[in-house]
This record gives structure tokens, C-alpha cells and sequence, in this order.
């Protein structure tokens, strides 16, 4: 079964701090990383873009709207630029763990659980962050006695 990997995009939604700090890993990983010679937003670039996304984060610290704003502008230009380089990474690496890994960016899985081979003798259980669990809002035991409920006793 091949192994299809991605870049994790989870930067998109993190805290500015977060991405400031990823963007930091990116730029130690692919500084010098002849695997990724030219990214779409070279690595002077992606430095330039988060010292500035740092300073407005200590500038929105103790500002006002304004800071905030302009925060909220870096970190939009950095996640950009992440995203930009993620794509790159992804291409160049060509499915390749050991090369993703060295850009500094974090690595998922794209293979589907549909498509996974039956263990021998076993069954394919579901996952247990999709069991759900029970709840008196959700089955009381007033009800639990009038109707079969599908959910584990406490």
C-alpha cells in the first residue's frame, strides 16, 4: 500500500505564536536544504515576514486596535507564505518522509481507513474517537428501560 503524505495545514488555524514558531522551524529546516533549492517564498523571505509577525505580537500585547490590526496582517502574510511553501514542499519531497521531515514542516497521512486490509481473523473496529459516549442529555435511563439504547452504561 503506498503511503501518500502532506504537509499538516493545522498552521492555518493556530495561534500567532504558533505559526511564528513554525515558521522559525521552516526556515532552520530548509536554510541551506538542497532538497527545496527554490520555494516559492525563499527563506530571507519567510524570515523577514515572521520578525515582523513577531513584533506585532509583542506590539498587540500592549496596544490597542491598531496593533491588533496590524498583528493580524503579519500573521495573515506568514500563514500565506507557509501555505505557499507547504505546497512546494509537498511536490518536492514526492511522497519521501525523511525529506518532508527535514523542512522543518509537520507530516500527515492522506490514506483513507476505507481502504485498509482487514486484519487476519479480526474485524475493523471503529475508531474509538468516533464511539460516542453516553450521556444522561443524550439517553436517560428513564428511557434506557422504554427503548433499547445503543450507548455503553456508565
Amino acid at each position: 500500500m503506498t503511503i501518500n503524505l502532506r504537509v499538516s495545514r493545522d498552521f492555518m488555524n493556530a495561534p500567532a505564536n504558533d505559526v511564528a514558531n513554525l515558521a522559525d522551524d521552516v526556515v532552520d529546516g530548509m536554510t541551506g536544504n538542497p532538497a527545496f533549492p527554490t520555494p516559492p517564498i525563499p527563506v530571507a523571505g519567510l524570515t523577514t515576514l515572521n520578525t515582523t509577525l513577531r513584533t506585532a505580537i509583542t506590539a498587540a500585547d500592549a496596544g490597542g486596535p491598531t496593533q491588533t490590526a496590524a498583528k493580524n496582517k503579519a500573521y495573515a502574510a506568514v500563514t500565506d507564505a507557509l501555505r505557499k511553501d507547504a505546497n512546494y514542499v509537498e511536490i518536492q519531497s514526492d511522497n519521501d518522509l525523511e525529506t518532508l521531515l527535514s523542512s522543518g514542516y509537520d507530516v500527515v497521512s492522506t490514506n483513507q481507513r476505507a481502504g485498509a486490509a482487514r486484519p487476519a481473523g479480526g474485524s475493523l473496529k471503529s475508531p474509538t474517537w468516533r464511539r460516542r459516549k453516553s450521556s444522561s442529555a443524550c439517553c436517560p435511563s428513564s428511557t434506557r428501560s422504554r427503548i433499547r439504547c445503543s450507548l455503553p452504561r456508565r
